[in-house]
């Protein structure tokens, strides 16, 4: 561990004072290594334990075992012991441990300290075979910790505050993400009628129903091989998967270009624009922003009517039957991937004026706004939180 003149954080409580204290992890926690349980003793009808067996599990448990080998009791500090290294959670309930994860027993305190340590923590690890870190080095980790349990209390009672202020923020997010999808199913016509449960009192009148094909030119990306050989610093834009977070709305950027020659073997994408995933969330749409070219996990969308708002047809695209038609057509096709024949034939019901459809286009982009507005704030509380852990501890 490196040295430190003076062992105090830049940040401290006024009543408290003298340098923190050097210790070995093991010596002031017990340390709980994950062993895990045969396979067939797994099961998913919440029989025996929740399993835990890697960062995966942290947020949602997907396999329950009869047969218990480890245990990690409510409120202990969980950690990946493996790729990722240093992930934390707390026990929500008793669990059995696996191997990918150890429990820590320990006050709050340490949940922090070990939050500041992660990329120490990940430094031990990669100097393994299996980018994991073991029990000899997990017990013999240094940490300066406060030289009274009453500091140690103090800081742990100050970040959970801030803890609570992220989770706040989180729900206020996921309260309006389901509003929209609630609104989406409202506002958009259901498959067994053709006018919306909710409309503008300005507007009437049955939708319209018309196949993809006839609004939309549709085609499949290609990607020339190998595509290495026409990677460039400099070029058009090369628009993959990864260039978009899942629950964008736009393509505004990409990390490679791609030249002229390879460009030409691709599919060029213009502004305004879609594309669909063909991989993962299988239809999901986005609109680029951008001229580039589309490898062949997406689909290109150019619209061929006047009368279509690309902003509205956005969120036509994302109501569920139409996600679900998408979905089943990728299901159906031998290596599940959308055809671009099996999505020219997808029906769907249109406003019948363009005014209706720039007024729900409107209506949604509002509520975005306000989701990434949202998002905005809870990404200042993340930050703010991660200087605090810089600073109160040493």
């Amino acid at each position: 561990m490196r040295s430190n003149h003076r062992m105090v954080p830049k940040l401290r409580f006024a009543e408290f004072s003298g340098q923190w204290v050097k210790k070995r992890l093991g010596e002031v926690t017990k340390i709980v290594m994950g062993q895990s349980p045969k396979s067939q003793f797994y099961n998913t009808n919440k029989k025996g334990l929740p399993l835990i067996q890697g960062a995966d599990d942290f947020t949602k448990i997907h396999k329950y075992t009869t047969q218990i080998t480890k245990i990690c009791e409510q409120n202990d500090i969980i950690m990946s012991v493996r790729a990722p290294v240093g992930t934390l959670t707390k026990a929500k309930e008793r669990c059995c441990l696996g191997r990918g994860v150890c429990a820590i027993k320990a006050n709050d305190f340490f949940y922090y300290l070990l939050d500041k340590e992660r990329n120490r923590l990940q430094k031990y690890a990669q100097g393994s075979t299996f980018d994991a870190i073991g029990s000899k080095d997990l017990q013999s980790f240094q940490i300066l910790i406060p030289p009274t349990l009453a500091e140690q209390e103090k800081i742990a009672s100050f970040l959970s505050a801030i803890d609570v202020k992220i989770s706040l923020q989180e729900q206020k997010i996921e309260q309006l993400e389901k509003y929209k999808k609630a609104l989406l199913q409202k506002l958009f016509p259901t498959k067994d009628t053709k006018v919306p449960e909710l409309r503008f009192p300005e507007f009437s009148g049955e939708w319209v129903e018309k196949r993809l094909g006839e609004i939309f030119i549709v085609k499949r990306g290609a990607s020339p091989r190998p595509i290495q050989k026409f990677l460039s610093k400099v070029g058009i834009n090369w628009i993959k998967i990864g260039d978009v977070e899942s629950n964008s709305k736009y393509v505004v950027q990409t990390k490679e270009k791609i030249i002229i020659d390879g460009a030409n073997k691709s599919i060029r994408v213009y502004p305004n624009d879609f594309i669909l995933s063909n991989s993962m969330s299988f239809g999901r749409p986005y609109i680029s922003k951008i001229e580039g070219c589309i490898h062949d996990g997406w689909l290109l969308l150019r619209k061929k009517l006047k009368s279509i708002d690309i902003e509205y047809f956005y969120y036509n695209l994302l109501i569920s039957n139409i996600q679900k038609k998408f979905k089943s057509t990728a299901a159906g096709s031998t290596v599940n991937n959308l055809k671009v024949d099996s999505v020219k034939r997808v029906k769907i019901l249109l406003s019948p004026t363009l005014a209706e459809q720039q007024k729900i286009a409107s209506f949604f982009s509002s509520i975005d706004e306000k989701i990434e507005l949202e998002k905005e704030k809870l990404e200042k509380i993340k930050e703010y939180k991660k200087g605090l852990l810089q600073k109160m501890f040493v």
